[in-house]
């Protein structure tokens, strides 16, 4: 425990001594925690938290099929969701959701 007070002792000496390199080491140090708390935050919100469903093994995506045009898959309009939740008894929810967005 000596050495180690010893140590901090020295360390605090030093940067004191060099305030240059004392603010440089603390802003490399601040810079780098925030990265990883936005990365961290970016990767819990993405990955690992829990989609809000449900079932998440139910989940499906429709497409419109448009082969005589030459699209495989299509975009569905809102119109296209509310033709296809009237027209299907199939599904107890339906929700629409852009790319990226939440439902």
């Amino acid at each position: 425990m000596e050495s180690l007070l010893r140590d901090l002792r020295i360390a605090v000496r030093l940067l004191r001594r060099d305030r240059a390199f004392s603010l440089a080491v603390c802003l490399t140090l601040s810079l780098c925690v925030g990265a990883n708390v936005a990365v961290f935050t970016v990767v819990r919100g993405v990955i690992l938290r829990p989609l809000p469903f449900e079932d998440p093994a139910r989940l499906v995506t429709l497409y419109n099929s448009y082969p005589g045009a030459g699209f495989e898959r299509g975009a569905n309009g809102v119109v296209d969701f509310f033709c296809a939740g009237n027209a299907s008894r199939a599904s107890r929810t339906w929700r629409s959701t852009t790319r990226g967005a939440s439902p």
